[in-house]
Protein backbone atom coordinates (compact mmCIF):
# COMPACT_ATOMS: atom_id res chain seq x y z
CA UNK A 1 0.00 0.00 0.00
CA UNK A 2 1.37 3.21 -0.70
CA UNK A 3 0.00 6.44 1.14
CA UNK A 4 -0.62 8.92 -1.85
CA UNK A 5 -1.87 11.76 1.33
CA UNK A 6 1.60 11.60 3.12
CA UNK A 7 3.39 11.11 -0.23
CA UNK A 8 2.11 14.65 -1.24
CA UNK A 9 3.17 15.99 1.98
CA UNK A 10 6.22 14.70 1.55
CA UNK A 11 6.92 16.39 -1.62
CA UNK A 12 5.02 19.37 -0.63
CA UNK A 13 7.69 19.22 2.60
CA UNK A 14 10.70 18.84 0.48
CA UNK A 15 9.83 21.73 -2.42
CA UNK A 16 8.90 24.37 0.88
CA UNK A 17 12.42 23.26 2.25
CA UNK A 18 13.68 23.93 -1.01
CA UNK A 19 12.84 27.17 -1.31
CA UNK A 20 13.94 28.02 1.92
CA UNK A 21 17.37 26.94 1.64
CA UNK A 22 17.77 28.37 -1.82
CA UNK A 23 16.38 32.02 -0.43
CA UNK A 24 18.85 31.39 1.99
CA UNK A 25 21.54 31.04 -0.05
CA UNK A 26 20.33 34.17 -2.16
CA UNK A 27 19.52 36.48 1.04
CA UNK A 28 16.13 36.32 0.51
CA UNK A 29 15.06 36.39 4.36
CA UNK A 30 10.62 37.04 3.18
CA UNK A 31 10.72 33.92 1.38
CA UNK A 32 12.73 31.49 3.61
CA UNK A 33 10.33 31.99 6.20
CA UNK A 34 8.17 30.88 3.87
CA UNK A 35 9.36 28.35 2.92
CA UNK A 36 9.92 27.26 6.52
CA UNK A 37 6.62 28.00 7.69
CA UNK A 38 5.18 25.96 4.69
CA UNK A 39 7.39 22.87 5.08
CA UNK A 40 6.65 22.99 8.75
CA UNK A 41 3.40 22.95 8.20
CA UNK A 42 3.47 19.33 6.65
CA UNK A 43 6.14 18.04 9.34
CA UNK A 44 3.09 18.77 11.17
CA UNK A 45 0.28 16.99 9.64
CA UNK A 46 3.16 13.98 9.19
CA UNK A 47 3.18 14.06 12.85
CA UNK A 48 7.01 14.95 12.70
CA UNK A 49 6.64 17.98 15.19
CA UNK A 50 10.89 18.64 16.24
CA UNK A 51 11.25 18.98 12.52
CA UNK A 52 7.93 21.47 12.47
CA UNK A 53 8.95 23.10 15.87
CA UNK A 54 12.61 23.83 14.64
CA UNK A 55 11.23 25.23 11.06
CA UNK A 56 9.06 27.42 13.05
CA UNK A 57 11.49 28.75 15.38
CA UNK A 58 13.81 29.45 12.55
CA UNK A 59 10.84 31.28 10.79
CA UNK A 60 9.95 33.39 13.82
CA UNK A 61 13.22 34.36 14.13
CA UNK A 62 13.34 35.59 10.34
CA UNK A 63 9.75 37.37 11.06
CA UNK A 64 11.27 39.09 14.39
CA UNK A 65 14.18 40.27 12.09
CA UNK A 66 11.79 41.95 9.37
CA UNK A 67 9.45 42.82 12.19
CA UNK A 68 6.69 41.11 10.48
CA UNK A 69 3.91 40.96 12.79
CA UNK A 70 1.77 39.13 10.58
CA UNK A 71 4.16 36.62 10.23
CA UNK A 72 5.45 36.13 13.13
CA UNK A 73 1.46 35.82 14.77
CA UNK A 74 0.87 32.97 12.03
CA UNK A 75 4.37 31.25 13.52
CA UNK A 76 3.32 31.52 16.90
CA UNK A 77 -0.54 30.16 15.93
CA UNK A 78 1.65 27.13 14.42
CA UNK A 79 3.41 26.53 17.34
CA UNK A 80 0.29 26.60 19.57
CA UNK A 81 -1.15 24.42 17.51
CA UNK A 82 1.86 21.99 17.84
CA UNK A 83 1.86 22.83 21.69
CA UNK A 84 -2.05 21.50 21.66
CA UNK A 85 -0.93 18.54 19.63
CA UNK A 86 2.22 17.62 21.84
CA UNK A 87 -0.64 17.29 24.82
CA UNK A 88 -0.51 20.73 26.54
CA UNK A 89 -4.17 22.00 25.18
CA UNK A 90 -4.90 24.30 27.83
CA UNK A 91 -1.81 26.38 27.56
CA UNK A 92 -2.01 26.08 24.03
CA UNK A 93 -6.01 27.81 23.83
CA UNK A 94 -4.49 30.39 26.32
CA UNK A 95 -1.37 31.38 23.85
CA UNK A 96 -4.54 31.13 20.87
CA UNK A 97 -6.28 33.94 22.29
CA UNK A 98 -4.05 35.96 22.80
CA UNK A 99 -2.96 35.87 19.30
CA UNK A 100 -6.55 36.35 18.35
CA UNK A 101 -6.61 39.35 20.37
CA UNK A 102 -3.12 40.65 19.14
CA UNK A 103 -4.30 39.98 15.18
CA UNK A 104 -7.61 41.98 15.64
CA UNK A 105 -5.99 44.54 17.10
CA UNK A 106 -3.40 44.58 14.45
CA UNK A 107 -6.37 44.44 11.71
CA UNK A 108 -4.48 41.25 10.90
CA UNK A 109 -7.58 39.60 9.39
CA UNK A 110 -5.89 36.33 7.44
CA UNK A 111 -4.62 35.16 10.51
CA UNK A 112 -7.61 35.84 13.08
CA UNK A 113 -9.98 33.39 10.89
CA UNK A 114 -7.19 30.46 11.31
CA UNK A 115 -6.59 31.50 14.57
CA UNK A 116 -9.82 31.26 16.25
CA UNK A 117 -10.53 27.96 13.95
CA UNK A 118 -7.40 26.48 15.95
CA UNK A 119 -8.86 27.84 19.03
CA UNK A 120 -12.16 26.60 18.15
CA UNK A 121 -10.62 22.86 17.47
CA UNK A 122 -8.59 22.94 20.46
CA UNK A 123 -12.27 24.02 22.84
CA UNK A 124 -13.89 21.54 21.52
CA UNK A 125 -10.55 18.86 22.07
CA UNK A 126 -11.07 20.29 25.66
CA UNK A 127 -14.62 19.39 25.61
CA UNK A 128 -15.47 23.34 26.30
CA UNK A 129 -18.08 22.83 23.25
CA UNK A 130 -20.18 25.91 23.49
CA UNK A 131 -16.68 27.85 23.77
CA UNK A 132 -15.81 26.05 20.14
CA UNK A 133 -19.03 26.69 18.97
CA UNK A 134 -18.81 30.35 19.37
CA UNK A 135 -14.88 30.49 18.40
CA UNK A 136 -15.83 28.36 15.00
CA UNK A 137 -18.85 30.46 13.93
CA UNK A 138 -16.57 33.56 14.46
CA UNK A 139 -14.10 31.57 12.25
CA UNK A 140 -16.64 30.58 9.81
CA UNK A 141 -17.67 34.30 9.64
CA UNK A 142 -13.83 35.48 8.93
CA UNK A 143 -12.96 32.99 6.55
CA UNK A 144 -15.99 33.46 4.42
CA UNK A 145 -15.00 37.14 3.91
CA UNK A 146 -11.57 36.70 3.36
CA UNK A 147 -12.25 33.47 0.82
CA UNK A 148 -9.73 31.26 2.54
CA UNK A 149 -11.53 28.54 1.31
CA UNK A 150 -8.96 25.21 2.68
CA UNK A 151 -9.21 26.52 6.18
CA UNK A 152 -13.02 27.31 5.99
CA UNK A 153 -13.55 23.74 5.11
CA UNK A 154 -11.48 22.60 8.48
CA UNK A 155 -13.78 25.38 10.12
CA UNK A 156 -16.84 23.73 9.24
CA UNK A 157 -15.82 19.72 9.66
CA UNK A 158 -14.80 21.40 12.89
CA UNK A 159 -18.37 22.69 13.28
CA UNK A 160 -20.00 19.41 12.33
CA UNK A 161 -17.70 17.50 14.85
CA UNK A 162 -18.51 20.06 17.77
CA UNK A 163 -22.45 19.61 16.93
CA UNK A 164 -22.47 16.05 16.60
CA UNK A 165 -21.21 16.19 20.52
CA UNK A 166 -23.73 18.85 21.62
CA UNK A 167 -26.41 17.00 20.21
CA UNK A 168 -27.38 19.82 17.51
Amino acid sequence: DVDLRQAHLVNARDRWFGIATEASRSASPYWEMVGRIGAATADTQLGEFDMAEDGLLKAGRLADDQCDQLNGLTVSMHLAYLRALRGDPEHAQKELLAIVERATALGAILVVGPAVTVAGEVARSLGSHDAAEGLLERGERVLRATEQRVTLAICLAERALNALVRGD
